[in-house]
């Protein structure tokens, strides 16, 4: 009930899942996972928290309950990019690389994970960390947003989103800057972390409230409507805090 992932999935698959779990124990301070050694198996935190460094972040990941990791290894049969250590004693459910690779073959799990192996860099988990809504996210929930970002690149002159269209996409800035006009008049200039449109008019089905348009190059990434709906369903609670801070603070 706990682990985001069963919510794509099957009821059957739970029986599955058992069948194919193993408990292990790590004491404070243990390396669960060393940089650079081949991936052999999918972790789930059932209690405790790890540490995961792969160098380059400003901020640390900090993965806890319900948290999983080492996903990206297995579905890309690589080396394991990051050094990830026990930071209380740990108790951890894991999965056998083929084993797990087979529990989640045809299934939007999968499809999530082929989707960060490819995205997922030091930059995007800073970008993560920099955005005032990001930040309340979990380790967990910030995975998932980086598995739905789109990178797009703008050149200068270009109209991202205008006033009145309806939102197919919204867009987190990478670097640049982006205006935001308000019938015609400026009302702020917005840069790397910012939201380009707010996941709340997505979830209501509304038109942008504002035009946003780069007057310079600007590289961004972008999330398509179905897909953040599909994340704000999954985290309802996510949402309510956006809205309280959408109507108290104006533009999140």
């Amino acid at each position: 009930k706990k682990l985001d992932f069963f919510k794509r999935m099957p009821i059957s698959k739970a029986q599955s899942f058992i069948d194919i779990v193993e408990e292990e124990h790590y004491s404070k301070g243990d390396t669960i996972i060393k940089k650079g050694t081949k991936g052999d198996r999918f972790f789930i935190i059932y209690s405790g928290n790890v540490a995961v460094d792969s160098g380059g972040l400003e901020e640390k990941k900090i993965y806890g309950e319900y948290d999983y990791f080492g996903e990206v290894a297995l579905v890309t049969d690589s080396d394991r990019a990051a050094d990830v250590t026990a930071v209380t004693d740990v108790v951890a459910y894991t999965i056998e690389k083929y084993k797990f690779l087979n529990f989640i073959v045809g299934t939007g799990f999968e499809k999530t994970l082929k989707s960060l192996a490819r995205i997922r860099s030091s930059e995007t988990w800073n970008l993560l960390s920099t955005n005032r809504f990001f930040r309340q996210c979990t380790a967990t929930q910030k995975t998932w947003l980086e598995s739905i970002f789109i990178p797009e690149e703008r050149d200068a002159g270009d109209i991202i989103i205008k006033q009145g269209d309806p939102l197919e996409k919204i867009y987190v800035i990478r670097e640049g800057e982006v205006d935001l006009i308000s019938d015609n008049k400026l009302i702020a200039t917005l840069r790397k972390g910012d939201f380009i449109g707010t996941m709340l008019e997505v979830s209501k089905g509304e038109p942008a409230a504002f035009t946003f348009a780069n007057r310079g190059p600007v590289s961004l990434y972008a999330m398509k409507a179905e897909d953040i709906l599909e994340f704000t369903e999954h985290y309802p609670g996510l949402l309510m805090r956006l809205v309280y801070e959408f109507d108290n603070n104006g533009l999140s």
